[in-house]
Parts: structure tokens; sequence; C-alpha cells
């Protein structure tokens, strides 16, 4: 069953940021086909450490700094 499954199939957020003279209509397109393609071609083991990294490393930084972090709480 897919419950019992090790995958959590909670919410996912996708952004992108553009340049001011990007397409808007290119990007969204690439966008949509993207995220369309996950299932079929899903990101490498490097890709994936690359991502988590750069979202635990500021993470882990903000932890280090003990004025930052009683600012946040």
């Amino acid at each position: 069953s897919p419950m019992s499954s090790n995958r959590d199939p909670g919410l996912q957020i996708f952004i992108s940021i553009l340049s001011k003279n990007a397409s808007l209509d290119e990007a969204r397109e690439a966008f949509v086909s993207t995220i369309e393609n996950l299932a079929s071609q899903p990101p490498t083991a490097e890709e994936v450490e690359r991502a988590k990294a750069s979202v635990l490393k500021p993470l882990e930084l903000s932890f280090t700094d003990s004025t930052r972090l009683a600012l946040d709480l």
C-alpha cells in the first residue's frame, strides 16, 4: 500500500527566480515541463544531496549565532 512505503507524500514547493529581462512565458514552460517530468526523470542522488546541503547549511549556521537564534525565536 502507498502508506506503508518510506516515502512522505508531503507538500512540495517549487520556485523560480527570473531576471528582469527573462521571458516569463519561456520560464513558465520550462518550469512546468520540469515538474511534469519529475516522475519519469527523477533528480540524481547528487542533485538531491546538493539541494539538501543548500537548505541545511544556512539553517545550521543560524543555530551557531546565538543572537540570530534569539531574534528568530
